[in-house]
């Protein structure tokens, strides 16, 4: 019952929004280290701040802060250490994000509560460029996190693995070997 409760307060409406600043994601990639360098760009539709539509419904809204943080400590804790650093101003490629919006959907529903537990997932369009703007490869789709949230301490954790996930698919999608 305890658990019912908690989890009443985490997406009940009345108990204020869930906010989740910066985020920590360690994406786990199995791709070979590379010659080349990369860096990553985050385009100005990336937003840094996000409202989840989740406060509609007798459900709490979810406010992401610092998104774009969490961007870039995903790729930098899971893509760039397989890559050299960059030597000089550019990169030999850049991964280029041009969406990257969070959302949180459905994982659990009781009957007499409701939504007791969400997942995180992420939207996302990204193409890989070399240093003269070519565009090598491009990718699209949804990153869904493997850990949903059952309170509000799990939320951060949560989009975590969303972010994990995005770029575990960008690393498969744009740069594994065909």
């Amino acid at each position: 019952m305890r658990a019912c409760l908690v989890a009443l307060c985490l997406l009940g409406v009345g108990c204020g929004p869930i906010l989740l600043d910066a985020g920590t994601p360690t994406p786990r990639l199995s791709l070979a280290p590379m010659s080349a360098s990369l860096a990553l760009e985050l385009l100005p539709n990336v937003a840094d701040e996000v409202d989840s539509p989740w406060g509609q419904n007798q459900l709490r809204a979810i406010e992401v802060h610092q998104f774009r943080a969490t961007l870039r400590t995903g790729f930098a804790r899971g893509l760039q250490p397989l890559f050299r650093p960059p030597a000089g101003e550019s990169a030999d490629w850049v991964l280029q994000i041009g969406e990257a919006t969070p959302e949180f959907v459905a994982a659990q529903v009781t009957p007499m509560f409701g939504v007791t537990a969400v997942t995180a997932q992420v939207r996302y369009q990204a193409r890989l460029i070399d240093r003269t703007g070519r565009e090598l490869r491009r990718t699209s789709g949804t990153a869904v996190g493997p850990r949903p949230a059952g309170n509000v301490d799990g939320m951060g954790d949560a989009l975590d693995s969303a972010v994990e996930q995005l770029y575990e698919q960008i690393g498969r999608e744009l740069l594994a070997p065909r």
